[in-house]
Parts: structure tokens; C-alpha cells; sequence
């Protein structure tokens, strides 16, 4: 059996029936699909075997509706930057003088850091769709993040995209980083791919950068994300991950972040044994999320947790020993 398929196809159709949908890895013929999906900034390779990278779809019956990528380790090669929203305080008591200025200051502080990348979805889903989607991605993410927890770095983070004005211009990168390249970034980033920041983070400045002096719509986009991006915010939040005053650096979207260990989901993942379920008529609503000891597939059935050591699913789904998390957040 394939490392990639621990999970053989039932004998009966997929959809409907006890199988909701599944996360599965994007193969070559879901390119042109996911191409139509991704912002200009993102990846559109397959993973190399090697670098234990990996990027997954979220099937449905109605089809694909969303991917991620997930980068066990990042910022090492090539370095990776971000800048860290700060602040410093003058201020001489004797005077009654209090300042409080914001900053920005350029550093590499998620090096070593497991990543989810190069989120996406299907445009044409309505709001409840994409947060429905987006769930469901995560939710199945995390239970293989939870399963090679031994391979990842021991934080994950999220980057968002930056605000952008109605000519698709970005204020923050206007009011900042184009001081110091006066380049083309839309040129750069065709030219170096998603690597580009690494190679303009050596032209910026490494000083604290006071944010009052920054124009005002540089100052008010940072860490805001587009209208487009935000039935993501809740699904980030709802999963434990959160802003750590980390921003982009030629967008200024914000960075979610989150300890591995503390997640909610990795916490709730165990490893059961399959067994048979006995025929009760229609099938329970508790969907469970349910992955092999090895492999990028998670299948969400639905399914009984009959006690902490088993899930009764389909005679058809029956495994030895898998990881599982149901998927209620």
C-alpha cells in the first residue's frame, strides 16, 4: 500500500454515506484549479519528497474547496524576515512628559518555526462556505500536525495578507519598503518567486523604524487584512492561534502564532483502534477526523467513539491503530 494512501477506496461510493470528505495531497492535475485560487505571492510547486513540505486539498462531493501548505521548518535556508510591532517609551517624570511611539524592527524571531502556508479556497463559496471550509482544512491540518509532531518546528504560524488600496497598491509597502527598493515588488516576485523578501530584507533597515513616521495609510494598514481574508480570522482564533505583534514585510499583514503543544486540537488527537461498527440504522451526526499511522490523507466520517481506545466506523473504513480528533472545534 502507498505511504501517500493508507486508506483503500470503499467498495461503495464515497458521497453519500459515511465519508464527508477527506484532505488529501494536491497532485499535478489540481494545478490549474489551485493556480485560479492563490494570491501572486504563492507557491505553486509540489513539494519535493525531500524537504517534508507538504500541500493538501480539502475534497468534498461537490469537489475541491480549499489547500494549504505546511513547512515542518522555516527561515533557514533561504533566511526569512518579519517585523516585530513594538514600542518604546520616553518620558522624564520630573517634567511630566510621557511619549509613547509605536515601532517596527526588522528581525527573524518564527526561524525554526513549522508554517501553514499559502491558504486558499474557491472563490465561488458564499462566507459560511469558506468559514466552513477553512474549518475543515485547519481542523484536519492540525491532526497531522499533531501526529508528526516530532518533525515540526515547536512553533506554527500563519502569515496573512497585507491591506491593499483599490489599485491593488499597498500602502504599508509604499510608506516603508519602497524607500529602500525602489523596484518593482509585482517584477521581483516573478522574477524570485516567494523567496523575494529574503533577498530585499538585506536593503532594509535594521534600526528600530518609528511608525508616526510613517504616512498615515501605511501607519492604519498594519496587521489589517483584505475583506477577502477575513472568514479566516475567525477560524484562526477559533483553532488557538492568535496575533503576536509580527507583521509582513511588504505588506504588513499580520502573523498568527501559537505554541504546537498548546493547541486545542493537538491536544484533543488520539490514537485509537478502528473497529467495525454494528448497523443502527442511519449514521450518527459526530463526524470524526481520522488519519494512518503514516500518509497525507484524513478522512472525516462519521462515525461513534465507543470508548478511548476505539472509534466504530464502516466494516469498509476498518484500519489497525489511527490517529483521530473529532472535528467540532
Amino acid at each position: 500500500m502507498s505511504a501517500t494512501t493508507p486508506f483503500p477506496p470503499p467498495a461503495a461510493p464515497a458521497w453519500p454515506g459515511p465519508l464527508a470528505w477527506r484532505l488529501r495531497p494536491v497532485t499535478e492535475a489540481d494545478l490549474p484549479r489551485l493556480t485560479l485560487w492563490l494570491p501572486p505571492s504563492a507557491d505553486r510547486v509540489l513539494p519535493a519528497p525531500h524537504t517534508g513540505e507538504r500541500w493538501w486539498l480539502l475534497d468534498t462531493a461537490d469537489g475541491p474547496q480549499a489547500c494549504a501548505r505546511l513547512r515542518p521548518v522555516i527561515g533557514r535556508e533561504p533566511l526569512r524576515h518579519w517585523y516585530h510591532v513594538g514600542c518604546v517609551v520616553h518620558a522624564a517624570p520630573s517634567l511630566g512628559l510621557f511619549h509613547q511611539q509605536n515601532t517596527l524592527l526588522l528581525g527573524n524571531d518564527h526561524t525554526g518555526a513549522a508554517e501553514l502556508a499559502d491558504l486558499a479556497w474557491d472563490p465561488a463559496l458564499d462566507l459560511a462556505e469558506q468559514a466552513s471550509a477553512l474549518q475543515h482544512l485547519l481542523r484536519a491540518a492540525l491532526l497531522l500536525v499533531a501526529r508528526d509532531r516530532a518533525a515540526l518546528g515547536a512553533q506554527l504560524i500563519v502569515e496573512l495578507p497585507g491591506w491593499r488600496d483599490h489599485a491593488g497598491r499597498s500602502p504599508f509597502w509604499d510608506g516603508l519598503g519602497r524607500h529602500f527598493y525602489s523596484g518593482d515588488p509585482e517584477a521581483a516576485l516573478r522574477r524570485f518567486g516567494p523567496a523575494w523578501r529574503s533577498h530585499v530584507a538585506a536593503l532594509l533597515p535594521r534600526q528600530p523604524v518609528y511608525v508616526s513616521f510613517l504616512p498615515a495609510a501605511a501607519q492604519a494598514a498594519i496587521a489589517q487584512v483584505p475583506v477577502a481574508a477575513r472568514p479566516l480570522l475567525g477560524v484562526l482564533a477559533a483553532e488557538g492561534l492568535h496575533y503576536g505583534h509580527h507583521v509582513t514585510l511588504d505588506e504588513g499583514g499580520p502573523v498568527f502564532e501559537a505554541r504546537v503543544d498548546t493547541l486545542p486540537a493537538v491536544l484533543q488527537v488520539r490514537r485509537r483502534s478502528l473497529v467495525a461498527a454494528r448497523p443502527r440504522g442511519e449514521w450518527p451526526s459526530t463526524t470524526w477526523l481520522v488519519a494512518g499511522e503514516t500518509g497525507d490523507e484524513v478522512l472525516a466520517l462519521r462515525a461513534r467513539g465507543t470508548s478511548p481506545q476505539t472509534l466504530a466506523v464502516p466494516a469498509e473504513w476498518v484500519r489497525g491503530p489511527s490517529w483521530t480528533l473529532p472535528l467540532a472545534v
